[in-house]
């Protein structure tokens, strides 16, 4: 394989004796009509390169296999993803970006600097590379969610605030966000690793289970992360709920605690001439003191209970 620099697609196409691998970013119809003319690829596949809404897939199509994968990222917080469409033939590898990414420059990079195996390799070790990046960033995104939840976490045991509960639903928003790629990913993991799928080679079969293995890894640890997630979420609720509990249990208290008071000011503020000691002299300052002795004594009581 040789960098030939900017082709035409008829060009690219008639190599015939070389591994060629051609990229292109952010197509226009223009560019994918002469790319199917090139290679003969079938028009709905080139429809799925131009819409960026397609499920991890492969298809077979004749004379090539049609592949879309995922590429996930992150910036600000806040998880993305670009389509990778790929269609691979005897010798020739194209792929086909919606965006701008870092797995197929760095790929690029490597073999661009020499001495790398996929030099001396035919298009099926590209695109193990290629699938190999793409599943190892898996882990660096995963990684960071987890870092997230940590955090998270030690909140909601500690300090929970209305935030951790935003932060919480963030949280199992990007990993809803994450397992929707590698689900399918598996699928076509399975099928690759299978050693059934046309120009690849029974050599790779093992770089393929490999990665399927990783890929079988991360949805577990998926899964793991959003039972932790809504457990935690469960523990806010509880929490929230318990310090609700106690504002209610201590405002019973003091309401009780003053109920008496406030039945004996009511009946000796009552506007009756025959109401008992209405005129003693020591009537104010006994109703004082019997009102102090009620609270005391159903403080003394809610504290035997353990309810103060």
């Amino acid at each position: 394989m040789q960098d030939h620099g900017a082709l035409d697609y008829k060009k690219a196409a008639e190599l015939k004796d070389d591994v060629v691998w051609v990229d292109i970013t952010k197509p226009s119809r223009e560019d994918m009509a002469m790319l199917g003319e090139a290679y003969g690829f079938h028009t709905l596949a080139l429809d799925d390169c131009l819409h960026a809404v397609q499920r991890t897939k492969m298809e077979e199509y004749g004379g090539n296999i049609f592949m879309v994968f995922k590429i996930l990222g992150c910036c600000d917080h806040s998880l993305n993803s670009t389509q990778l469409s790929m269609f691979i033939g005897g010798n020739y590898l194209v792929t086909i970006s919606s965006e701008e990414n870092s797995v197929l420059s760095e790929i690029k990079a490597k073999i661009l600097a020499g001495g790398h195996k996929a030099l001396t390799q035919k298009t099926d070790y590209l695109l193990y590379l290629i699938i190999d990046k793409i599943v190892d960033d898996y882990f660096i995104i995963l990684d960071k969610i987890e870092e997230d939840f940590q955090e998270v976490e030690d909140e909601v045991t500690h300090t929970p605030t209305p935030k951790t509960v935003e932060k919480l639903f963030k949280i199992k928003k990007d990993l809803l966000y994450f397992r929707k790629p590698i689900w399918p990913t598996r699928e076509v993991l399975h099928l690759l690793q299978s050693g059934q799928v046309k120009y690849l080679g029974k050599e790779l079969i093992p770089y393929y289970r490999d990665i399927y293995d990783h890929i079988i890894q991360l949805i577990d640890l998926v899964e793991t992360y959003r039972d932790l997630a809504s457990s935690a979420m469960d523990i806010y609720l509880s929490t929230i709920s318990n310090s609700l509990n106690k504002v209610i249990k201590l405002l019973t208290v003091l309401a009780s605690i003053f109920l008496i008071p406030t039945l004996i000011s009511g009946i000796y503020g009552m506007n009756y001439k025959l109401i008992p000691d209405n005129g003693w002299q020591y009537g104010f300052h006994f109703t004082i003191i019997l009102m102090i002795l009620s609270m005391s004594v159903t403080w003394l009581y809610f504290k035997r209970k353990g309810w103060v």
